[in-house]
């Protein structure tokens, strides 16, 4: 996605071409696949010191920007570790906002898999009532 602040004199012309503003993605896009890959650390910004992109506010923003009687956004992401990236940010950043806010999901661990015979911790992903 591309972020742009004519305000910040230190990034002001230098915005990536790469992805759609803002702007872009609320007029045309009403789907959004989102894939990460095996990633499962670093995958939405902003993070502290090293990027300027606030992708969490840029997603938040276009999925509340839809119609709210007749929901006309959706975001599918898909990628070993995507909530798991999210929820491995400081407690209370905005990717576990984001999570937890607008994507209505948790992560967390059991002690035992669900397997019988199993003693590995393994990761359950929790889908929380809207």
């Amino acid at each position: 996605m591309s972020f742009r602040d004519p305000a910040n004199t230190q990034i002001n012309g230098k915005a990536s071409r790469q992805g759609p503003t803002p702007e872009m993605l609320s007029a045309f896009y009403h789907l959004m696949l989102f894939m990460s890959g095996d990633l499962n650390r670093g995958i939405l910004g902003p993070f502290p010191e090293q990027d300027v992109s606030n992708d969490v506010s840029i997603l938040r923003n276009w999925l509340q920007s839809g119609d709210p009687l007749m929901p006309n956004r959706g975001l599918w992401a898909i990628g070993d570790g995507f909530v798991e990236s999210l929820w491995d940010e400081d407690v209370g950043s905005p990717q576990e906002q984001f999570s937890t806010d607008a994507l209505a999901s948790s992560f967390g661990t059991r002690a035992t898999g669900s397997r019988p015979g199993n003693t590995e911790t393994t990761p359950d992903l929790y889908l929380l009532p809207w």
